[in-house]
């Protein structure tokens, strides 16, 4: 299944709803990479997603959502449980 990433970088807070339990509620199946990036296995495009999770931000947060394909690699050093999750997925 296709897989996405959601990033954010929440700004000055106003008031907004739990984003992480709502991600998780969306996207069952999901890593978490960092403490505002997930992962998500979705046949959702990224402006579907958007879409779903807009709600959940302020109007001056960042936020981004990217596509990830099977044969997109990765680097870096993150919990070795979201590695696990990601590698099958993301570098068979």
């Amino acid at each position: 299944m296709p897989l996405l990433l959601i990033t954010y970088d929440l700004r000055a807070e106003t008031k907004r709803p739990p984003i992480v339990s709502e991600i998780k509620a969306i996207y069952p199946s999901h890593c978490k990479i960092c403490d505002s990036s997930y992962v998500v296995e979705t046949n959702d495009t990224p402006d579907q997603a958007h879409g779903k999770i807009d709600h959940l931000f302020d109007g001056n947060d960042w936020r981004a959502i990217f596509r990830l394909r099977p044969g997109d690699c990765w680097q870096g050093w993150i919990e070795e449980g979201a590695a696990a999750w990601l590698n099958p997925r993301l570098c068979p």
